[in-house]
C-alpha cells in the first residue's frame, strides 16, 4: 500500500496501478487537509479515495506539473488507452483467420488428394514406400521386361514386312475373287470314286470284313504257331524273380531256426534242470503220507514246517540263478541295482536317475537324491555288477550286495558327481558282524574294481575293501583325478585279500594301506598328486586294529608331506620284514621315515628293468612298473 504524506505545498500529478487497472489523479492539500481530485472532479482525502475505489494503489511514477492538478481520470477500459502494441481484438483475430481453411477441410482435401494418387491400387502398392520396395526387388524384372519389349519390337517389324511381302505376291496371295469362286464350287458329286489321283488300297480279305472273325492261322502275319501253349500256372513260367516254393521256405526257415530251441525242448530243458527238486505241493504231500501213520505232535508239526521252509528256501535258491528283477528303491533311502550295470545322472538338485538295459531296452529310474546305491542286490547273489556315475548327489555306493548276497566282479567308476559319505568295493551288511565273539561275515565279494576320474567334492571315504564285516578277494583302486579325506587300500572292517591302490592325481588328507579290517598284502603306487599323511599300514589311530603280513610303497612321483609306517593291529610296530618301499627324490618332504622303514631311493641305483640289489639281508627287485619285490636271502 502506498501510504501519502502531506506537503506544504506541492500539487503534482501522480500515476498509480492496482489490479490491471490505471489510476490518473491530481493530488494536493487544502490548509492541511490532503485531497484527491477524482475523474468527476469532487475532492476527497487519500483515505476516502481508498475507501471510493477500494484499492490499494501502488505508484509507479510521478510528475510536479501544476497544469495537470485537475486531469485526474481513471482508466477502467483498454480502449481508453493507445494501442501503441498493435493488440488484437477478437474480430481481427476472425477476419485474419478467414484466409485459412478449417482443420476439417484441410483433412477432407488432403484424403481426397490421397485417394486420387491411390486411384484404386492394392493394398500391397498403395504407398510410395510399397511401390520403391517393389521396383527395388524388381529391378532384374524390369530388366527383363524392357528386354523382352525391345524383341517384340523387331519381331512386329519383321512380322510387318513379311505381310508387306505376301500382300504384294500374286503366287502365293488369294484374292477376294478366287475366294468367293472356290466357295460357290458345286460340281463335286461327293463320292469317293469321283476323285482323282487317289492312292492305290490293296484289297481286304473277305475274312477280315466279316462280322465273325475266324481263327488266326499260322500263315496269318503276327499269329501264334497252331502248337503255341498258353500258360495257365506259374509252375509253366521262368522263375527269374527267384520266387520261393513251399518245400524251399521250409527248409530255409527250419535253418534258420536250428540255433533256437523248440518250445518243447525248452519246456524239458527245464523240467530236467528242476527234477532234482520236489514241487512244494508234492513234498509237502509226501511229508503228509510219510507221518500219517504216527499221531500228530507240536514237534511233529514244527518238524513239518521247519521242511517246508527249507524247501521253500531252496526253490527261492533256483529262481535266484535265473533272473533278478529290474533295479528298484526300497524305502526312500536305497537304490537296489540287482546286478545290472547302470549309468547314474542328475536330473535335478533332489533327484537322479539311474539308466539300464533290460532284454536290450534302455530304461531308467529315476531316485532321490543323497541315498545309497548297491551295486548288487538284497540278500541275492550276482554274478557281476557295475556302476557308472557321471553326475548327481549320492550318499553311498557298494559294489557288493547287501545282507547274504555275495558278487563276483565288482565295478565302480566316478566320472563326476558327488559323494558325500563313502565309495566302498565291498557288499552292504545288516547288523554287526562279531556274534558272541566270534567274527562272523555276511557277505562276499570275489573282485573289486574302483576308478575315480573326478569328484565334485571331498569325499569323506573310499574302500577298496568291505566298509563292513564283509569279505574281499582282490581289491583294486586307482584314482586319477578328484578327492578325498580318507582312502584306504583295502576294507573298513572284514578281511581282504590282497589290496592294490594306484594314485595318479588328486588330492587326499590320509592314504593307508588297511584300517579295522585284516589284510594280506598291501600294494601302494604313487604316481602323481598331493597327499598329506601316507601310511604303509593304518594310521597311527588306537581304533584302528587291522592286522596286515607285508605293505610294499612306491613313490613315483607327486608330493608326500607325510610318510609313516603307521599302526599294525593297533599299535606301533617294526616296520621291518613287513614294509619295502621306494621313493624318488623331490616327493617326500621329510626323508628321514622313509629311510627309517628302510625305503630305496631309487634316482641312481635303478636304470634298466629288472635291477636287483642286496639289502639287510633282502633281494629287492625292482620292476619296471615301478612295483618292488622282495625276499629273505
Amino acid at each position: 500500500m502506498n501510504s501519502y504524506t502531506p506537503q506544504s505545498s506541492f500539487i503534482g500529478t501522480t500515476r498509480y496501478v492496482s489490479d490491471k487497472k490505471v489510476l490518473t489523479e491530481s493530488y494536493g492539500f487544502d490548509g492541511d487537509v490532503a485531497y484527491v481530485i477524482g475523474k468527476t472532479g469532487e475532492k476527497f482525502t487519500i483515505k476516502e479515495s481508498y475507501s471510493k475505489y477500494n484499492h490499494e494503489w501502488t505508484k509507479i511514477e510521478g510528475s510536479s506539473s501544476d497544469s495537470d492538478s485537475t486531469s485526474g481520470k481513471e482508466i477502467t477500459k483498454v480502449s481508453e488507452l493507445e494501442n501503441d502494441s498493435n493488440y488484437q481484438t477478437d474480430a481481427d483475430v476472425k477476419s485474419a483467420l478467414t484466409v485459412y481453411a478449417k482443420t476439417s477441410e484441410v483433412d477432407e482435401q488432403v484424403t481426397k488428394k490421397i485417394a486420387d494418387v491411390v486411384a484404386g491400387a492394392p493394398e500391397a502398392f498403395d504407398t510410395l514406400k510399397e511401390l520403391a520396395d517393389w521396383i527395388e526387388n524388381h529391378q532384374t524384372d524390369a530388366t527383363a521386361i524392357n528386354s523382352a519389349i525391345n524383341k517384340n519390337s523387331s519381331d512386329i517389324a519383321n512380322v510387318q514386312s513379311s505381310v508387306s511381302d505376301h500382300s504384294n505376291n500374286s503366287d502365293i496371295h488369294v484374292t477376294k475373287a478366287e475366294k468367293e469362286k472356290w466357295d460357290n464350287k458345286s460340281d463335286f458329286s461327293g463320292s469317293y470314286n469321283d476323285l482323282t489321283d487317289t492312292p492305290v488300297i490293296p484289297d481286304v480279305k473277305e475274312w477280315a470284313l466279316a462280322d465273325n472273325k475266324p481263327v488266326y492261322t499260322a500263315t496269318e502275319v503276327g499269329a501264334l504257331a497252331a502248337d503255341t501253349a498258353i500258360p495257365s500256372k506259374v509252375s509253366e513260367l521262368e522263375n527269374d524273380s527267384n520266387y520261393q516254393d513251399e518245400t524251399s521256405v521250409d527248409n530255409k526257415i527250419s535253418t534258420s531256426l536250428e540255433s533256437y530251441a523248440k518250445t518243447a525242448d525248452v519246456t524239458t530243458a527245464i523240467e530236467t534242470a528242476v527234477e532234482p527238486y520236489a514241487k512244494t505241493e508234492v513234498m509237502t504231500a509226501a511229508i503228509e503220507t510219510a507221518v500219517g501213520p504216527y499221531a500228530k505232535s507240536e514237534d511233529v508239526e514244527s518238524k513239518i514246517a521247519e521242511t517246508k521252509t527249507s524247501l521253500i528256501e531252496s526253490i527261492n535258491t533256483v529262481a535266484d540263478k535265473m533272473v533278478l528283477p529290474a533295479p528298484y528303491i526300497e524305502n526312500g533311502n536305497v537304490l537296489y541295482c540287482n546286478g545290472y550295470g547302470v549309468i547314474i545322472e542328475k536330473v535335478d538338485d533332489n533327484t537322479n536317475k539311474a539308466i539300464y538295459y533290460q532284454l536290450e531296452s534302455k530304461k531308467e529310474i529315476q531316485f532321490p537324491a543323497n541315498i545309497s546305491v548297491v551295486a548288487g542286490a538284497k540278500n541275492k547273489n550276482c554274478d557281476n555288477t557295475c556302476v557308472i556315475m557321471n553326475s548327481g548327489n549320492i550318499l553311498q555306493v557298494y559294489g557288493g550286495s547287501a545282507g547274504k548276497g555275495n558278487v563276483g566282479n565288482a565295478t565302480i567308476i566316478i566320472n563326476g558327481g558327488s559323494i558325500s559319505d563313502a565309495i566302498t568295493g565291498g557288499g552292504m551288511i545288516f547288523g554287526l558282524g562279531n556274534v558272541d565273539g566270534n567274527q562272523k561275515f555276511t557277505n562276499h565279494v570275489g573282485v573289486t574294481n574302483i576308478v575315480i576320474n573326478n569328484t565334485d567334492n571331498n569325499v569323506s571315504l573310499v574302500y577298496g575293501g568291505a566298509y563292513s564285516h564283509g569279505t574281499v578277494g582282490k581289491a583294486n583302486v586307482v584314482l586319477n583325478n578328484g578327492s578325498a579325506q580318507y582312502v584306504t587300500a583295502a576294507g573298513s572292517n572284514g578281511y581282504t585279500a590282497d589290496a592294490s591302490l594306484t594314485i595318479n592325481n588328486g588330492k587326499y588328507h590320509v592314504v593307508q594301506g588297511v584300517n579295522r579290517g585284516d589284510t594280506s598284502d598291501v600294494h601302494i603306487v604313487v604316481n602323481g598328486g598331493t597327499i598329506d599323511n601316507l601310511y604303509a599300514g593304518s594310521e597311527s589311530d588306537k581304533t584302528c586294529t587291522a592286522n596286515f603280513i607285508h605293505s610294499n610303497v612306491v613313490l613315483n612321483g607327486g608330493k608326500v608331506t607325510k610318510l609313516a609306517a603307521g599302526y599294525n593291529g593297533g599299535a606301533d610296530y617294526n616296520p621291518a620284514g613287513y614294509v619295502t618301499g621306494s621313493y624318488k627324490s623331490g616327493i617326500l618332504t621329510d626323508e628321514s621315515n622313509a629311510t627309517s622303514m628302510n625305503f630305496v631311493k631309487n634316482d641312481d641305483v635303478l636304470k634298466k628293468t629288472d635291477d636287483t640289489v642286496i639289502l639287510d639281508g633282502k633281494k629287492i627287485t625292482f620292476a619296471e612298473d615301478g612295483t618292488v619285490h622282495w625276499e629273505n636271502v
